[in-house]
């Protein structure tokens, strides 16, 4: 493994505060501070996600439901844009006269704009497969990242350790679960969409409004069915220009209830709950944890009773 087998990012810092955002390597500090000057406004909405969570399918979702079945004119990123790389500018620029505007973002929770009434709709996925689709995409995008053939064991010490664009999985994605309950937020796991795809967009549609429920539903669900049509695999495949990178088909990997205790573990290590309170059990814990998404990564199998045994292990 050399240097060039790693992709490199950025440390970029807030004006104000002096957090740190990591960033692809092609980037720099005048990205950052554009997407900072963005002020939410009431009507928008935001799809907010780590990497590789399902992202651009749940924009095209989303973006079918505010437009009754109308399909994205051209390219995605023309019409959503990107918050942290496009900017304030570019997004204010999207016309929200007739339609919400749409704005994709991964940044962590602490650096999204917010307005209590925009709404914000989180999609979480089991972090082993989204750290295999992660390691494909860097594949595809070496002048991003200045490498060459990427090392998998390389890029996932960067991945555990939270020194990847945008920082932490773990942290990323908890940080939203425990605002689950706002009105304004809408989490939904990205297993559960895959397995039932309807459901899920009328979740979507309703979190957005009746309204758009309720055209989903007119005549027999005719648009609904359009929806399904216009966002399935097949049809967003057939389509390539549309999307900012091509589909590749993913598989379901763990089952929603050992996603869940990815989420556990990573909040439990952060709490001082009586029943964790040894710091060395927490870190034996975590560490069986990255030795199994690890494994996983790697298309090795864990049965649901494995997952259960060490989820009892982090509750004990």
């Amino acid at each position: 493994m050399t240097e060039k087998n790693i992709p490199k990012f950025v440390k970029l810092k807030h004006p104000d505060t002096g957090d740190i955002c990591f960033y692809p390597f092609s980037c720099n500090q005048k990205h950052f501070d554009d997407a900072l000057r963005y002020e939410a406004k009431p009507t928008n909405v935001f799809v907010c996600t780590y990497l590789k969570c399902g992202t651009t399918w749940t924009q095209n979702i989303v973006w079918l439901i505010l437009h009754g079945g109308e399909s994205i004119p051209g390219n995605m990123r023309q019409s959503i844009p990107m918050l942290e790389l496009d900017g304030s500018d570019f997004v204010n620029s999207i016309d929200d006269s007739v339609h919400p505007r749409i704005i994709k973002t991964h940044l962590p929770l602490k650096f999204v704009p917010q307005h209590r009434e925009a709404k914000y709709i989180y999609v979480a996925r089991n972090p082993k497969d989204a750290m295999v689709s992660y390691y494909y995409h860097t594949k595809g995008f070496r002048d991003v990242y200045d490498c060459c053939d990427v090392n998998f064991d390389g890029l996932f010490d960067l991945y555990i350790q939270g020194e990847i664009e945008f920082g932490s999985h773990f942290s990323h994605m908890t940080d939203w679960y425990k605002l689950r309950d706002n009105p304004n937020v809408l989490f939904m796991l990205y297993e559960n969409i895959k397995k039932d795809t309807k459901n899920a967009v009328l979740q979507i549609a309703r979190f957005l409004g009746k309204k758009y429920e309720d055209v989903l539903l007119a005549d027999g669900g005719k648009k609904l069915n359009e929806v399904l049509e216009k966002s399935s695999f097949k049809k967003m495949q057939s389509e390539p220009d549309k999307w900012v990178s091509s589909c590749r088909k993913s598989t379901l990997g763990e089952s929603d209830f050992g996603f869940v205790f990815f989420v556990i573990c990573q909040t439990c290590c952060q709490c001082s709950c009586n029943e964790i309170s040894s710091k060395n059990k927490r870190s034996q814990t975590c560490t069986r944890f990255l030795t199994i998404l690890k494994r996983g990564a790697r298309k090795l199998t864990l049965s649901t009773t494995s997952v259960m045994q060490i989820g009892c292990t982090i509750l004990c």
